[in-house]
Protein backbone atom coordinates (compact mmCIF):
# COMPACT_ATOMS: atom_id res chain seq x y z
CA UNK A 1 0.00 0.00 0.00
CA UNK A 2 1.41 3.38 -0.95
CA UNK A 3 0.64 6.88 0.25
CA UNK A 4 2.84 8.63 -2.31
CA UNK A 5 0.14 11.23 -2.99
CA UNK A 6 -0.11 12.14 0.70
CA UNK A 7 1.87 13.84 3.40
CA UNK A 8 3.75 12.51 6.41
CA UNK A 9 1.07 12.97 9.06
CA UNK A 10 3.53 13.13 11.97
CA UNK A 11 5.73 15.79 10.39
CA UNK A 12 2.64 17.73 9.29
CA UNK A 13 1.88 18.13 13.00
CA UNK A 14 5.28 19.81 13.35
CA UNK A 15 4.50 22.21 10.52
CA UNK A 16 6.67 20.36 8.00
CA UNK A 17 5.36 19.42 4.57
CA UNK A 18 7.05 16.11 3.68
CA UNK A 19 5.70 13.58 1.18
CA UNK A 20 4.57 10.26 2.60
CA UNK A 21 5.79 7.18 0.78
CA UNK A 22 4.71 4.50 3.25
CA UNK A 23 1.68 3.52 5.25
CA UNK A 24 2.23 2.42 8.84
CA UNK A 25 -0.03 -0.01 10.70
CA UNK A 26 -0.27 1.52 14.17
CA UNK A 27 -1.26 -1.82 15.65
CA UNK A 28 1.09 -4.20 13.80
CA UNK A 29 -0.44 -6.89 11.62
CA UNK A 30 1.42 -9.48 13.68
CA UNK A 31 -0.71 -8.42 16.65
CA UNK A 32 -4.07 -7.98 14.88
CA UNK A 33 -4.31 -8.88 11.21
CA UNK A 34 -8.02 -7.99 11.14
CA UNK A 35 -7.01 -4.30 11.23
CA UNK A 36 -4.93 -4.55 8.03
CA UNK A 37 -7.19 -2.21 6.04
CA UNK A 38 -8.80 -0.37 8.97
CA UNK A 39 -8.37 3.36 8.18
CA UNK A 40 -8.18 4.12 11.90
CA UNK A 41 -5.10 1.89 12.10
CA UNK A 42 -3.26 3.39 9.12
CA UNK A 43 -1.12 6.52 9.02
CA UNK A 44 0.89 7.96 6.12
CA UNK A 45 4.58 8.46 6.84
CA UNK A 46 7.89 9.20 5.17
CA UNK A 47 10.51 6.45 5.30
CA UNK A 48 12.44 8.42 7.93
CA UNK A 49 9.45 8.79 10.27
CA UNK A 50 8.43 5.17 9.71
CA UNK A 51 11.89 3.97 10.70
CA UNK A 52 11.89 6.20 13.81
CA UNK A 53 8.50 4.85 14.93
CA UNK A 54 9.61 1.24 14.53
CA UNK A 55 12.73 2.02 16.59
CA UNK A 56 10.52 3.47 19.33
CA UNK A 57 8.27 0.40 19.22
CA UNK A 58 11.32 -1.76 19.97
CA UNK A 59 12.39 0.22 23.07
CA UNK A 60 9.79 -1.25 25.41
CA UNK A 61 6.05 -1.86 25.68
CA UNK A 62 5.37 1.38 27.57
CA UNK A 63 7.05 3.52 24.91
CA UNK A 64 5.30 1.54 22.16
CA UNK A 65 1.91 2.06 23.83
CA UNK A 66 2.50 5.82 24.18
CA UNK A 67 3.57 6.16 20.54
CA UNK A 68 0.56 4.15 19.39
CA UNK A 69 -1.77 6.33 21.47
CA UNK A 70 -0.32 9.51 19.95
CA UNK A 71 -0.62 8.12 16.42
CA UNK A 72 -4.24 7.12 17.09
CA UNK A 73 -4.91 10.69 18.25
CA UNK A 74 -3.44 12.04 15.00
CA UNK A 75 -5.64 9.72 12.96
CA UNK A 76 -8.74 10.68 14.96
CA UNK A 77 -8.01 14.38 14.37
CA UNK A 78 -7.59 14.24 10.57
CA UNK A 79 -10.70 16.31 9.81
CA UNK A 80 -9.41 19.28 11.81
CA UNK A 81 -5.95 18.96 10.28
CA UNK A 82 -7.41 19.16 6.77
CA UNK A 83 -8.20 22.80 7.48
CA UNK A 84 -4.54 23.67 7.93
CA UNK A 85 -3.21 21.94 4.82
CA UNK A 86 -2.12 24.33 2.06
CA UNK A 87 -4.67 24.70 -0.75
CA UNK A 88 -4.12 22.30 -3.61
CA UNK A 89 -2.26 19.74 -1.47
CA UNK A 90 -3.72 16.28 -1.94
CA UNK A 91 -3.90 14.12 1.16
CA UNK A 92 -4.42 10.38 1.08
CA UNK A 93 -7.52 10.47 3.28
CA UNK A 94 -9.50 12.75 0.92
Amino acid sequence: MSASAGLDEVLLRQGRIVPANQVHHIIPLSEDFTRALDKTNLIALSAETHSMIHSLYKEDEEVKRKVQQRLMEYVADRKRMKLSIPPGTKCFWE
